[in-house]
């Protein structure tokens, strides 16, 4: 994603995130551009999401996230404080605590075929969220996001730029 977003000169900056946690999770999609850019930056964010759950994934690009993951596993693990917030959450959400080895061994485990089923619930399971904050008067509605987000012909589909500040919030309720 990172790369096909910044090579737009009107994009600041782009990145996703997934937070796990027992019983849900939250993924979340940030990008920042000029003002006069939103709609597209929603656009583009878009596109690259559909474009990332339906190409696939080669064995070297899935072997690179999967040593880049055990990486920062292992580092992080290295710190006295990130060990015992690992202990803790591992007690506190199943009771056990697993060795690094297990989830390197849970890391290796993944598939192209799991990352994909993974990504098409993240994105189509769930109602998503809109937040923007600064100039977002070319920020388009939640419900024309939402529409692009379902709609395979989402090309052809022109974005309204109306900022109902309600429809966004909505989410949170």
């Amino acid at each position: 994603m990172y790369v096909h977003l910044l090579i737009h000169h009107w994009v600041n900056s782009a990145q996703a995130e997934n937070h796990a946690y027992a019983d849900t999770g939250l993924f979340t999609i940030i990008g920042s551009s000029f003002p006069t850019y939103l709609d597209r930056l929603v656009y583009t964010l878009i596109n690259e999401l559909h474009h990332t759950i339906s190409s696939s994934i080669s064995h070297e690009e899935l072997s690179r996230a999967k040593h880049q993951l055990k990486s920062m596993l292992l580092m992080n693990l290295e710190t006295r404080a990130v060990s015992f917030e690992d202990i803790a959450r591992q007690v506190l959400t199943s009771d056990v605590k697993r060795e690094p080895d297990y989830w390197v061994d849970q890391i290796d485990k993944v598939t192209e075929n799991d990352l994909h089923e993974l990504l098409h619930r993240m994105i189509y399971g769930c109602k998503p969220t809109l937040v923007g904050f600064g100039k977002v008067d070319k920020l388009p509605s939640l419900e024309d996001t939402v529409s692009l987000l379902n709609n395979e012909s989402y090309k052809e589909k022109k974005l309204k730029t109306k900022y109902k500040m309600s429809s966004i919030f909505k989410g949170f309720i």
